[in-house]
């Protein structure tokens, strides 16, 4: 500012750098509360998986065993479709 002299130049400056820090530290506080969020809804996800996990009561064991059976009915319909295929052939 010309008009008001050399008298504010420094507690302009002063200004200008307080509010650019301001600016900074409002943009990390957003980003931070954003994260925050992302994470307690992610949180809220996880025990909402572990209650449903819980209200089955698997046995221990028994995640190998369905994974196991889930592999081998996958083979058993890619043999499914094969024969059918082979068989309209």
């Amino acid at each position: 500012d010309r008009y008001a002299g050399d008298g504010v130049e420094v507690p302009h400056a002063k200004y200008a750098a307080a509010y650019r820090r301001l600016r900074t530290v409002a943009a990390t506080l957003d980003e931070l509360t954003t994260r925050a969020r992302e994470r307690a809804q992610e949180a809220d996800l996880l025990r909402f998986g572990l209650n449903e996990v819980a209200a089955v009561e698997p046995l221990p064991g028994e995640d190998t065993e369905l994974a196991a059976e889930a592999e081998r009915l996958g083979h058993a319909e890619a043999l499914a479709s094969a024969a059918s295929l082979a068989h309209t052939a």
